[in-house]
């Protein structure tokens, strides 16, 4: 098995560096797998059992990749801000997210920035969060999130019909985005306007529709 399990290694570099990913990957992940649980079998993952952390594959793994051409590889925008709202999302508290990114105010990573920003929602600074949305939004027009992030620190903060311009703007700048679509929805419900309004009640049937279709569409 332990022959297998090297030639499978040795197999897998190739195809990783051919793809454009850094095949070092492949060493940190063994390795760091390996800190983590201690060598220990009974805290391995069960879609790990079977493939031991010997600190013989992390060795044979960095080997190979030495063979590898060197990869150069930038992370792109969408990378970044899925990390940052992991980081935020998955801390113990909202202060403990605030405390993760406030050190990253004069940064200029979109991925900070961004996930400061929904920290401090979390903490209810919408007026902050809000101000670092509408300059993100300045220097990537395209990027939704950062329209979806401004919308709901307006729509956090009261700022109502704030919110819903900003929302209607993006909604027709982007009008098949599913992630939006839902965003606009909650806020109607959440804001009343859907129970009140015959407009905004054709406005949600409306929204409702297109994230169905477009559902759809996705399978």
């Amino acid at each position: 098995i332990r022959d297998k399990l090297v030639t499978g290694v040795q197999t897998c570099a190739l195809p990783i560096s051919a793809s454009g990913f850094d095949p070092n990957g492949m060493a940190s992940f063994f390795d760091k797998l390996g800190k983590r649980y201690g060598g220990s079998q009974r805290y391995v993952p069960a879609i790990l059992q079977n493939h031991p952390l010997t600190t013989e594959r992390t060795a044979e793994a960095r080997s190979r990749a030495r063979t590898m051409p060197a990869v150069t590889h930038t992370d792109s925008v969408n990378y970044a801000l899925t990390k940052a709202r992991i980081q935020v999302l998955n801390a113990a508290t909202p202060e403990a997210a605030f405390y993760l990114f406030r050190g990253k105010q004069d940064s200029t990573s979109p991925g900070d920035r961004y996930g400061l920003a929904l920290a401090q929602m979390r903490i209810n600074l919408n007026d902050n969060a809000e101000s670092i949305f509408k300059s993100l939004i300045a220097e990537y027009p395209s990027v939704i999130a950062f329209r979806i992030g401004q919308a709901e620190a307006l729509q956090a903060s009261g700022a109502k019909d704030a919110a819903q311009r900003s929302y209607k703007e993006s909604v027709k700048l982007f009008p098949r985005n599913i992630p939006l679509t839902i965003s606009y929805a909650e806020a109607l419900i959440i804001d009343g306007k859907a129970a009140r309004s015959e407009e905004h009640t054709s406005e949600l049937q409306s929204l409702a529709y297109l994230v169905c279709r477009l559902l759809l569409e996705k399978k």
